[in-house]
């Protein structure tokens, strides 16, 4: 049995302060949350001792259109590919993984004070004709796999 946890918070551990302003060039980091952003909000200046912090906890095609643009027939990032200095995403071959969730195997005694009983799982799980079991982060996907569970 596998349980699911949903903690998230890259940021549990360290002191933040949540706050928009245009003068925060003595911030140690700034987190720009790329699905909320508006390009022309972006300071044009950071000091060399600032992070700013590519924060995207989505895949690029959830992002919206609002970081790229058309010239000359091209499309193209609008912002320079220096600007962000860190990243936080749910990749890991980010600067800073910030997952999901994870799973953890849960030991037959239950654990925790949770107790199962497996044999009557199993029986409802298998006496089913027909069985099917889809963990989805995401309906209206560019792949459609959402159209198998209609």
């Amino acid at each position: 049995m596998l349980m699911h946890s949903s903690d998230n918070n890259v940021f549990q551990r360290i002191p933040v302060i949540l706050l928009w302003t245009r003068y925060s060039s003595d911030a140690d980091a700034i987190v720009f949350h790329i699905r909320d952003l508006n390009t022309s909000d972006l300071p044009l200046r950071r000091s060399p001792k600032q992070f700013y912090v590519f924060l995207l906890l989505e895949s690029p095609h959830y992002t919206g259109k609002s970081l790229w643009e058309k010239i000359n027939g091209t499309t193209k990032y609008k912002i320079p590919d220096d600007y962000f200095n860190l990243t936080v995403t749910y990749r890991k071959d980010g600067d800073i993984f910030a997952g999901y969730g994870s799973l953890q195997k849960v030991e037959r005694s239950g654990g925790a004070g949770i107790s199962f009983d497996y044999k009557k799982i199993a029986r409802s799980i298998f006496e089913r004709p027909k069985f099917a079991l889809q963990l989805v982060s995401n309906c209206q996907t560019l792949s459609g796999r959402e159209q198998y569970s209609e």
